[in-house]
């Protein structure tokens, strides 16, 4: 059984993220150059249609190649460039885009700047909130499920967890399911 502890790893100044001096610059490129291919995405393939014109059988050849099936895992990662240029050239065509004005309006709408910025810093902080060493700010910021129930469709907008009478300030109340 062999280790693959020293297999070669390319852009490792992106994954050993310890040394400010070595990886901050890279980090930063990298940041950049996602951002960059984000908003290529957005005004190119996303404002050209919403759907792409093509059956399935056609795309699958298309994105899988002369196989029409998945390659195998590749061995070693690939660069940053690579994994780019693969998103450019097999996902980004492949993609239903709600940005399209004239994307069918009862699937899901295009995301905000702001969330997408949210979405990148929480996947930095990568905090879990099971735990209070896990994620701190998770016992502290107890409202998130005030929004999350009334993103819910919970029509009491109050908590949504069975606490009892007077917990966190809320009343108790039928449980979300109810149809009032």
């Amino acid at each position: 059984m062999t280790s693959d502890a020293h297999l070669p790893v390319p852009d490792p100044e992106l994954l050993d993220i310890r040394d400010a001096g070595i990886s901050r610059t890279s980090l930063e490129r990298f940041g950049v150059a996602v951002w960059t291919e984000a908003l290529d995405w957005l005004y190119g393939e996303a404002m050209m249609r919403p759907i792409l014109r093509e059956s399935y059988p056609d795309s699958r050849r298309r994105f899988f190649g002369p196989s029409n099936e998945p390659a195998p895992a590749p061995d070693v990662g690939s660069p940053a460039d690579a994994v780019l240029a693969e998103f450019r050239e097999r996902v980004a065509p492949m993609t239903f885009n709600a940005q399209f004005p004239g994307a069918f309006s009862y699937f899901t709408p295009p995301p905000l700047a702001m969330s997408i910025g949210g979405e990148v810093l929480a996947q930095w902080l990568h905090q879990g909130v099971d735990v209070w060493h896990a994620g701190p700010i998770g016992g502290l910021a107890p409202d998130r499920r005030r929004v999350g129930s009334g993103l819910m469709g919970c029509p009491h907008f109050r908590w949504c967890d069975g606490e009892p009478d007077g917990a966190r300030g809320g009343s108790r109340h039928p449980p979300c399911r109810d149809p009032r």
